[in-house]
């Protein structure tokens, strides 16, 4: 999201300012600097690209001009000017909330009063980009009461910078779609109970989610002296030593795999990797273009079961759920007794009653049952 702070035009003409934003071309014309000239063209406080979904009714700012992070993060997701004038949403159509809203509707509408009232806006004038079967993206210009009401002249000249903005706007989506769609994978990769990397040919990290950032020094320290670690691909068991002289066991696998062992000299288990060579599309290129994606786990890493979705998916009680989980987690059912404050012979009765909603038989069972995906993930 490209967001700018105020800028001081210095009593800037407006006609030389119409000029300049018509002059502008090429693509270091950004949102950003079109809607700093738009919002003092018209004398406002602040302007914004944003777009409204129909279907959800959900509006979303992509680039603005001197609003405030604390408003952009509040930009309420139902715009009752949206939501009002849908059907006069045409691409080049201009419209001034006055002629939507009437003076006592605003009076007493949230949207006014928790987010155009706090930054002084008083008036807003929205010109319409473009609009699909899907959403409206439109360009606001919001002033206070001492600049006064937009009028036709404000109308007119904001019509006349419409194709520009919408220019701008393609590149601004363009890049935005794919900033957030990444942010997204992210986030998704961060509540998976594994380590996630995915590394260049020199080793170094592009992409790491939240539970390998924890391994990531440990790993460095182990393949720093191993430049071709990634890309040598062993045909039979391995044992390779680092620069401190620590042992890095590497393990063939199947479809072009490679199990990587990693010591921790401070635990008794190692890190287990298992690397894989991502294919880009493109049939001959050289190792130093080649990226790795790389599953990293620790053994001795505490498990975590979420409780309440233990009780959502089996039917447990909160006490069910917590013993059932402790069991999952390692424990042992007098340890797990102890820790719950409850005497061995409950803890069994609780136990009986989980093997029952689970259907299982034995600890054992239970245990398998209990490690999957569903229990750990975003945990």
């Amino acid at each position: 999201m490209g967001i700018r702070g105020e800028q001081s035009y210095h009593e800037a003409d407006q006609a030389k300012l119409v000029s300049a934003i018509s002059e502008l071309v090429g693509p270091f014309d950004t949102c950003c600097s079109l809607l700093g000239y738009l919002r003092q063209i018209q004398r406002g406080k602040i302007s914004m690209l944003a777009s409204y979904v129909l279907r959800d009714c959900h509006a979303h700012i992509h680039a603005a001009d001197n609003v405030d992070s604390h408003y952009l993060h509040s930009y309420p997701a139902y715009d009752p000017l949206a939501a009002r004038a849908k059907d006069l949403a045409l691409p080049g159509r201009i419209w001034i909330n006055d002629q939507v809203f009437s003076e006592a509707e605003r009076a007493s509408d949230r949207f006014y009063n928790e987010w155009l009232k706090p930054q002084g806006i008083s008036h807003v004038l929205r010109g319409v980009i473009h609009r699909d079967a899907g959403q409206i993206l439109y360009v606001d210009v919001g002033r206070g009461d001492e600049a006064g009401g937009y009028d036709q002249h404000d109308v007119e000249t904001c019509r006349s910078l419409l194709p520009k903005l919408q220019r701008a706007a393609v590149l601004e989506l363009l890049i935005d779609h794919p900033r957030r769609s990444s942010e997204a994978i992210l986030s998704a990769f961060d509540k998976l109970p594994v380590g996630v990397m995915i590394l260049d040919s020199r080793n170094q990290p592009v992409i790491v989610n939240r539970y390998a950032r924890n391994l990531l020094p440990a790993w460095r320290s182990a393949t720093a002296g191993l430049p071709t670690l990634l890309q040598h691909r062993p045909t039979n068991c391995e044992q390779t030593v680092c620069h401190d002289g620590t042992p890095v066991s590497r393990i063939a696998a199947v479809n072009g795999s490679c199990l990587i062992s990693v010591p921790q000299p401070e635990k008794p288990h190692p890190l287990s990797a298992l690397t894989f060579r991502l294919s880009m599309g493109v049939e001959e290129r050289d190792d130093d273009g080649d990226f790795y994606l790389v599953f990293i786990s620790d053994p001795d890493h505490k498990i975590a079961i979420n409780r309440e979705r233990l009780q959502q998916t089996y039917g447990l009680t909160p006490a069910e759920a917590r013993l059932a989980a402790l069991l999952a987690e390692g424990g042992h059912l007098k340890t797990a007794a102890g820790q719950l404050g409850i005497t061995f012979e409950t803890a069994r009765t609780h136990l009986k009653r989980i093997f029952s909603k689970t259907s299982v038989a034995t600890q054992a069972d239970l245990v398998r049952l209990l490690l999957t995906l569903t229990t750990q993930i975003g945990v």
